[in-house]
């Protein structure tokens, strides 16, 4: 059994862990990277991932721009295209069958972790 006093060492451990549940997130909006810093990252680049329900393969072929534009590629092997927008520090994308906007986090270099209602998409995005 532990003893009272070392539960004081798992405390903040607790504390934060009661925070994700409660929020989905830490930090998610504080770590965001801002409009201007999506513009400056993503258009007239490649984007690798994989559908956050599917699994399938997305390769999306994004068109330069500063706040709008394109993009091209394929799912699960198939053509694939639509358009993207920056709507204040949310990168927004609109296909065929949808649309959705999310807040993009800088992992490192060549990667990027996108946030839906402040919870991690499943796959991350590799940039190229």
């Amino acid at each position: 059994m532990t003893s009272p006093s070392s539960w004081s060492a798992w405390l903040p451990t607790l504390a934060l862990a009661a925070l994700l549940s409660a929020t989905g997130s830490v930090g998610t909006a504080a770590t965001a990277m801002t409009g201007k810093e999506l513009a400056a990252t993503i258009p007239g680049h490649t984007i690798r991932t994989k559908h956050s329900k599917s699994g399938k393969e997305l390769v999306l072929i994004y068109s330069p721009g500063k706040q709008k534009g394109t993009y091209t590629g394929t799912y699960a092997g198939e053509p694939n295209s639509g358009t993207w927008q920056i709507k204040g520090n949310q990168w927004c994308e609109t296909w065929v069958s949808g649309a959705d906007c999310w807040l993009v986090v800088r992992v490192d270099a060549n990667t990027l972790q996108a946030y839906k209602d402040g919870k991690p998409l499943k796959h991350p995005w590799k940039i190229k």
